[in-house]
């Protein structure tokens, strides 16, 4: 819908992208920079525990867990 010609679509589209990214302790720049985190990311998603499952894909990234504001 990103590229949908109605602004409105288009404006849905990006606020509801944004929200899965907060969702998943995402930015922007990380889907543009690291596509590879992303795509680890994303394939964790079978994990039933959310907590488990940004557990998991912060070790796989081997960086810190990151701190929930």
């Amino acid at each position: 819908m990103l590229a949908s010609p109605n602004d409105g679509e288009r404006a849905a589209a990006a606020l509801k992208a944004s929200e899965m990214l907060k969702a998943a302790d995402l930015t922007w720049h990380d889907v543009i920079k690291d596509t590879k985190a992303l795509n680890d990311h994303l394939a964790l998603g079978s994990a039933d525990d959310e907590e488990a499952r940004a557990q998991r894909f912060w070790k796989t990234r081997g960086a810190p867990v990151r701190a929930r504001a």
